[in-house]
């Protein structure tokens, strides 16, 4: 009986093991996925931005992020056109916040938002479907205004 307990006491630990170096490689492997990539035309210039699409990952954004070039931003895309509104919390750098309904036109700007502005969230004034995130007075020297359209040249996905 004592030799019975032994072998399943050793098999359920060998057992728990598995699972665990299981869960360690599976959690690892997710961790390193990056988001989808999009290149996108937008005034006389492209920009490179990881495509946002879950709430968690949309509400950390570009949170801890401490430069942005204009080459450089996010595009936060949703289900349904909204009014999305949207924070500073935990942003280091200011930024302009351009809102797009479901035909890519512009339907909302905030220019230059700064991160002391949080916890003040920015609405928009009429529904969207996504929002991009720029450089601070990114729209200003793009010259862009409500009705302009941008362009998605390309999507990319993480390869699995």
């Amino acid at each position: 009986m004592k030799k019975t307990f032994i072998i399943t006491g050793i098999s359920a630990v060998v057992i728990v093991c598995l699972l665990v170096v299981s869960y360690l490689y599976y959690n690892k492997k997710n961790a390193e996925i990056v988001s989808d990539m999009a290149t996108i035309s937008i005034g006389q210039t492209t920009i490179v931005a990881p495509v946002e699409r879950t709430p968690a990952d949309q509400q950390k954004g570009l949170g801890g992020v401490t430069s942005l070039s204009d080459s450089q931003g996010m595009l936060f895309v949703f289900n349904a056109p909204a009014y999305y509104g949207f924070w500073m919390k935990d942003m280091l750098i200011p930024i302009d916040m351009i809102w797009l309904d479901q035909n890519l036109k512009i339907t909302f700007i905030a220019a230059n938002v700064p991160p002391s502005s949080y916890p003040q969230v920015i609405q928009p004034t009429a529904p969207s479907e996504y929002v991009l995130e720029t450089s601070a007075n990114f729209s200003v020297r793009q010259n862009l205004k409500v009705g302009d359209s941008i362009k998605i040249l390309s999507e990319t996905s993480p390869k699995p």
